[in-house]
């Protein structure tokens, strides 16, 4: 797969779907509140260690670092970010480091995105 037919494919996604994280949180919006907070709370550690397995090039320990952050995008309602986690975490699983390399600063443009817009919904909050 060329590097852009890699990156067309994420095209348009949503950076945050709030309507499906609250329906996840039956509504509970302090609820929402609090996954929200710890979402940014450790998501950036988690992608700092990715990064760092990306250098080493450690397919094993990156499949594992990654679904742990597909799981907590998930959790929030992180779209993009989410679908291009679940795209690292499958190429690992093939052994593609190179895609992974490619794919990396897509992964790191979305949980940005999704961080700024998480961050601007807390401030709205209180």
């Amino acid at each position: 797969m060329s590097e852009n037919e890699s990156l067309n494919q994420f095209k348009g996604l949503a950076v945050w779907d709030d309507k499906g994280m609250m329906e996840r949180m039956l509504g509970d919006s302090d609820l929402a509140k609090l996954i929200i907070e710890q979402f940014l709370i450790d998501a950036p550690t988690q992608i700092d260690a990715l990064s760092e397995l990306i250098e080493k090039g450690d397919l094993a320990m990156i499949k594992q670092r990654v679904h742990a952050v597909k799981g907590a995008s998930a959790n929030v309602g992180g779209e993009a970010f989410r679908k291009v986690a679940c795209a690292v975490e499958e190429l690992a699983q093939n052994q593609d480091l190179e895609q992974i390399k490619i794919l990396y600063p897509l992964l790191l443009k979305n949980f940005k995105d999704l961080q700024e817009r998480l961050n601007n919904y807390l401030k709205n909050q209180n």
